[in-house]
């Protein structure tokens, strides 16, 4: 788990893994 700023990609991979995370969070 990376900070977005550290990561090549940022953007749509952050707004991805964002979601990814809502959905982590709302699926426990």
């Amino acid at each position: 788990m990376s900070p977005p700023s550290m990561r090549p990609m940022s953007g749509r991979s952050d707004l991805q893994e964002i979601k990814n995370r809502a959905n982590h969070t709302a699926d426990e």
